[in-house]
């Protein structure tokens, strides 16, 4: 069963081949260099460019003929070239859902014979490969959304050299656990992110650790 066409299975004719050939040129998988069919949208989504009236044959061109380009939801894009005049189905803004008939194989643009001319393109626009992706789906991108904190702000403290304060989680700066032994240490020195702070001893100040300020309050 084919992604791309109603009745056959894919026949490639063209390869993907940058930077002459940004997409893959698609028949019926039978034994004749054409075999027409109905071409089915890929996947979900909503077309974004149509043209259905495009009536020649230009082999020195650069044009898609009559074509339909269709955004999904994952942000890539698939694009299928050549219809034959008169039979796209969709327009744009029209929303299509996957294996709905978009149109039938044609010779329109620049063209060499009837067939499916068929991109993939990345969120970006970017063309990519469409050859993995022929019978199977599209990657998935992953969606970022902003989630609005639930909390309330908590109040930065600001310190001080002099400060009184306690330790609200007991390992020093480098991580290592500590024991506390004194109700409230005094802050003796303070660099960006880090605190060193002290005890009293015998009325003079000792060092007992150098601690991130994330891990201490104010002594109340």
């Amino acid at each position: 069963m084919s992604r791309l066409l109603k009745t056959y299975s894919n026949k490639i004719t063209w390869k993907y081949n940058p930077p002459i050939h940004y997409g893959i040129d698609v028949v019926g998988n039978k034994n004749s260099k054409s075999v027409c069919d109905y071409v089915l949208a890929h996947t979900d989504g909503e077309v974004v460019e149509c043209e259905s009236d495009y009536k020649t044959n230009d082999k020195g061109g650069h044009s898609y003929g009559n074509y339909v380009k269709i955004k999904h939801i994952n942000g890539y894009y698939t694009l299928y070239a050549h219809f034959k005049l008169g039979t796209v189905k969709v327009k744009k803004g029209d929303k299509v859902t996957k294996g709905q008939q978009l149109g039938y194989m044609g010779n329109t643009g620049r063209s060499d014979g009837a067939h499916l001319h068929f991109e993939v393109r990345n969120e970006k626009n970017v063309k990519i490969d469409p050859t993995p992706y022929v019978d199977t789906d599209l990657p998935n991108i992953k969606i970022e959304t902003s989630i609005e904190p639930q909390n309330d702000p908590v109040e930065v403290q600001k310190f001080k050299v002099g400060d009184l304060v306690v330790p609200t989680k007991l390992v020093n700066y480098s991580g290592t656990k500590l024991k506390q032994y004194d109700k409230y240490y005094t802050i003796t020195d303070l660099k960006e992110d880090r605190a060193v702070l002290s005890a009293k001893r015998k009325d003079k100040l000792v060092v007992w650790a150098s601690m991130n300020v994330k891990n201490i309050k104010l002594y109340k």
